[in-house]
């Protein structure tokens, strides 16, 4: 498991580009139990997958996975991230993540979230963010959202595509 665990980690401008996580989450960057802060950070062409002859929608997370986490990210961008869910983002098990100025551009999801899927207990916590052209190929090009109330304030939804809600889906 190559998690990121420290609770008190920072990164200011750094770059995540190319990567693959082959076993499920976190294409980018995994964070279990923690709580980094990030701010103008990239993640650009990152992906998961499952295992070699494994189909399976739990992959999840394609440019970041947050599992029980409360990441607060300030200015980063996610952009040609891809996974089943959570192109760009996924957040579950618990936690608050915290976006601020974020953008989301092209990221592409088989089943759920082009952009960003959460699901509940965790709850993000959106301001001001962007999300542009992501596409799910069944709910939630922007952002799908499951058993959560997530917080959203002045973002912005464009040119996002999936079978039901382009935008925004939501569920329970």
């Amino acid at each position: 498991n190559n998690a990121c665990t420290s609770p008190n980690l920072t990164l200011n401008n750094c770059r995540f580009r190319h990567n693959s996580a082959q076993s499920y989450h976190g294409g980018g960057m995994y964070n279990q139990s923690s709580n980094p802060a990030l701010t103008g950070c990239e993640f650009t062409h990152n992906s998961c997958t499952a295992p070699k002859g494994q189909v399976d929608s739990r992959t999840k997370g394609g440019g970041m996975f947050n599992e029980n986490s409360s990441p607060n990210l300030t200015s980063c961008t996610f952009a040609d991230n891809s996974a089943e869910k959570g192109g760009g983002v996924s957040n579950t098990g618990g936690g608050t993540p915290t976006l601020t100025l974020c953008t989301f551009e092209d990221n592409v999801a088989s089943l759920a979230g082009g952009g960003m899927f959460t699901n509940g207990p965790s709850s993000a916590v959106l301001n001001e963010c962007t999300f542009t052209m992501n596409i799910s190929t069944s709910n939630g090009g922007g952002c799908h959202n499951v058993f959560t109330t997530p917080r959203l304030i002045n973002c912005r939804f464009t040119s996002n595509s999936a079978r039901q809600g382009g935008g925004m889906f939501n569920w329970a």
